[in-house]
Order: structure tokens, then C-alpha cells, then sequence
């Protein structure tokens, strides 16, 4: 008889269950990882759970989980890279047991604790909005939205040589960990004009990019009054909605404005090169720079549950979506 674990479960749009299921057998190249601490993404998980527009609205499903730490309980007769008892980290779904491919699997520093790395996939995400920038040294950049990938976005626009930094949202309390985590700037853009602090900070240029972290269409179309001409705009949060208010002309066609969609889909799968990184080699080094302290995590964690507490987790985050940062999951 399969043993048996436990997943969290989507019956239907804004639903929430935990189930039990079996564990699959083990294949030849496949580890089993048992989980310790798992990550919500806010805006990927809450888009999909409510069946937003550019989400697959298909339900019953297992959520669209993708931050997993755990340990490894079993391997296959042909992995020989990892052994059990390592802690490694993965894109699989909340659940207390999953079954992966090695290749899709990374080691974890052993000096770090499973709630310091769980938002590696997240960083690998902003890393690759960050890539597909192009930062050179000394350009302005301005990232709209300081949720969790807009906050590591800030961080590694710096870390990238971006000057200044300015990080902007419309809660007060999120800005006040970009201004501690280093960002040159922030702006409250429900008290301030973004347009009008960002031309006196720019002396009337306008910013060099703007990243948009907050996958909502309106702020892209408010970029474009404080892009600088040829500026670059970077799609990094998946944009749900449409939106009928560009006039590509003024807009983007005679200032020479660049749009640029930076989704983990578009990565190259095998081999990194200039500008894009594989999905392995972006998350590899987001654990790296967890580990050195260089990347800082600490306060975005706002809530730890039980797995148990799945629907209690996710009401914070259908209902408070402004109010919190890092929702986790522990499988003890």
C-alpha cells in the first residue's frame, strides 16, 4: 500500500481545501523531498484562485504554488548528486510530499534555515525582470509595487548599479521596508504625485526604466509620464486585465519607448546567456546572495500557519491582498 500525504486543494474558484492523497513511486532520476516550509505566491495564487482574467479558470486544481523547501527522504537508483537528508529547494506545490526530477531540484546552503530561503523562487523571478533591463551603472529606475517581487526587484536593480532607486506603492508600511532594505527613493502613490516627485528627482528627464511589479495594467500606462525617451518599460508582474488608454503614437512610438514582457516562460530551458539566465542558474544565485546577506528577506515574512490553516491563509490574502507581504506554510 502507497503511503499517504497531504496537499492543499482548490475545488473551485475561492475555495480552499486540504486533501489527502498518495504518494507516487519513485522513478529512476526522481527524488522525494518531504516538505518543511512553503511559500504562497500573493499575486500568482490569488489571481488563479479567483479565476482572474489571463489565468487558466480551471477548477478543481492544486494551486499554483511554486516556493517549496523540504528534505530529501528517497532517491532514485539513478540520482547521484543528492543524498537524503539534504535540504533543497524546488517549484513544487504545497504539499507535505513531492516527487521531482533531480534537475529540478537545488541544494540549500545548510547554514540557513528553511524560512530565510523560501522566497528563492520568488528572487529568481525579480532577477529575471532585473536581467531583462539591462541596467547599466548610473541609470534611474522606478519599481512600481513593493509586494515581495517588487521589493527583491528593488534590491537587485542596486545590487545591478541602478542610481537612483525609486520604489514606489501605495502602502506606507511597505515602503518603509524598501527605504531599510536601500531603495534612494520611495513614493506614496496614493498621497504623492509620482509624476511630479520622479521629474524633480530626474531634473525633468524622467526615469531610465521602470519596472512594474504590481501585475496590474493602469500603472504600466502611468509609466509612461515619467519615462525618460528611449526609457525601457519591464513587464514583471503578469499584467490581469486589458486596458484601451494607449495612444501608441505620443506614447511609444515617437519617444522610442521599449516594452519589454519578463515572464519565467519566456527563459531559455538549458543554456544561459547574456541577459537571460535559465531558471536553475537565476535561483541558484538568489540562494547564494540569501547566504551571504546581501539579499534581505526578513521582514517580509507578515504570517506563519499550519498547512492545516490552509483557508485561513489564504483569506489573508483574497481579503487583506495590501496589508501582507509573505504568507508561509509549515509542514511539521
Amino acid at each position: 500500500m502507497r503511503k499517504k500525504g497531504k496537499k492543499i486543494f482548490w475545488p473551485g474558484p475561492g475555495k480552499v481545501e486540504v486533501q489527502e492523497y498518495e504518494i507516487p513511486s519513485l522513478r529512476g532520476n526522481q527524488v522525494l523531498i518531504k516538505t518543511e516550509v512553503s511559500l504562497i505566491s500573493p499575486g500568482t495564487e490569488r489571481a488563479h484562485l479567483l479565476g482572474m482574467q489571463n489565468t487558466p479558470r480551471s477548477f478543481p486544481r492544486d494551486p499554483e504554488g511554486y516556493n517549496n523547501i523540504g528534505r530529501i527522504i528517497g532517491t532514485g537508483k539513478d540520482v547521484k548528486e543528492f543524498k537524503e537528508g539534504e535540504m533543497v529547494a524546488s517549484g513544487a506545490n504545497h504539499a507535505s510530499h513531492v516527487i521531482l526530477e533531480k534537475d529540478k531540484i537545488l541544494k540549500v546552503p545548510e547554514k540557513l534555515s528553511p524560512e530565510s530561503v523560501v522566497f528563492f523562487n520568488m528572487g529568481a523571478i525579480a532577477l529575471n525582470g532585473i536581467r531583462s533591463a539591462d541596467i547599466e551603472l548610473g541609470e534611474s529606475v522606478a519599481v512600481i509595487g513593493q509586494g515581495i517581487i517588487g521589493q527583491m526587484a528593488s534590491q537587485l536593480a542596486r545590487m545591478n548599479g541602478a542610481f537612483p532607486v525609486i520604489s514606489i506603492d501605495q502602502m506606507r508600511s511597505r515602503l518603509e521596508i524598501s527605504k531599510e532594505y536601500g531603495s534612494d527613493f520611495v513614493i506614496d502613490a496614493k498621497e504623492e504625485s509620482v509624476r511630479e516627485i520622479i521629474q524633480g528627482i530626474t531634473m525633468k528627464q524622467g526615469v531610465d526604466i521602470v519596472i512594474e511589479a504590481t501585475g496590474s495594467p493602469e500603472p504600466i500606462n502611468d509609466s509612461f509620464s515619467f519615462i525618460k525617451t528611449r526609457g525601457r518599460i519591464i513587464l514583471l508582474g503578469s499584467p490581469r486585465g486589458e486596458t484601451t488608454h494607449v495612444n501608441f503614437y505620443p506614447d511609444i512610438h515617437r519617444r522610442g519607448i521599449s516594452i519589454i514582457g519578463s515572464h519565467g516562460f519566456a527563459r531559455p530551458v538549458h543554456e544561459s546567456s547574456k541577459h537571460s539566465w535559465t531558471w536553475k542558474d537565476d535561483a541558484g544565485l538568489i540562494l547564494e546572495l540569501l547566504a551571504s546577506g546581501r539579499l534581505k528577506i526578513d521582514k517580509f515574512i507578515s504570517k506563519k500557519l499550519s498547512y492545516t490553516k490552509a483557508k485561513e491563509a489564504y483569506g489573508l490574502i483574497l481579503k487583506e491582498k495590501n496589508g501582507v507581504l509573505g504568507v508561509l506554510f509549515l509542514w511539521e
